[in-house]
């Protein structure tokens, strides 16, 4: 028997989709920092790869960054941003919004980063499709919200570290090449 999404995870889950289609047009280097808040609502805030952890690639490497980067509760339902969505509103359309209200962030997050665009797929297909990722901030694996298991750690951020040279290379040929150009179609 299937077992019902919980209301409370369908947004949380649309936003994490939403990442991965930003990941699927270049924006590979967006990561998230997923976390219970005190109240108990699952919280995330989406930064690029320079502002997480090296120790810890699901954490803010400076917390108070924090205040700075996209910020998003479960707690607001379908409301991102300052933007309500619908139920039905596919993660494409809230991608956009993302691009729209948050260039800067966007502009940092361009690049290939193919190992965590990687680890995102899976962590989604691990909490399909009744849990989220969650991190203590500790390292190792993270929690799921509404399961007992664990979702490997993502890999490593680049906070005080060079990219490694293969990453940068491609960077370099992507931004080139592209001209950080975003496909209209969403």
């Amino acid at each position: 028997m299937k077992k019902p999404v919980p209301p409370e995870v369908k947004p949380c889950r649309k936003l994490l989709l939403a990442v991965a289609d930003l990941h699927m047009r270049g924006f590979q280097r967006l990561r998230i920092m997923p976390y219970m808040g005190s109240m108990g609502a699952w919280r995330c805030v989406l930064a690029p790869a320079s502002k997480m952890s090296a120790r810890d690639g699901a954490w803010l490497d400076s917390l108070g960054d924090e205040g700075t980067l996209p910020r998003y509760t479960g707690a607001a339902e379908f409301n991102y941003w300052d933007w309500e969505a619908k139920e039905n509103t596919p993660p494409a359309r809230l991608a956009r919004v993302f691009l729209d209200t948050f260039p800067e962030v966007a502009k940092q997050a361009f690049g290939p980063d193919w190992a965590y665009a990687g680890w995102l797929l899976y962590a989604l297909n691990l909490t399909y499709p009744d849990a989220l990722p969650f991190s203590d901030g500790q390292g190792g694996a993270l929690g799921m919200y509404g399961r007992e298991d664990l979702v490997p750690p993502p890999p490593p951020g680049y906070a005080g570290r060079t990219l490694p040279p293969d990453v940068a290379a491609q960077e370099a040929i992507a931004v080139a090449a592209s001209g950080i150009h975003v496909a209209k179609d969403f």
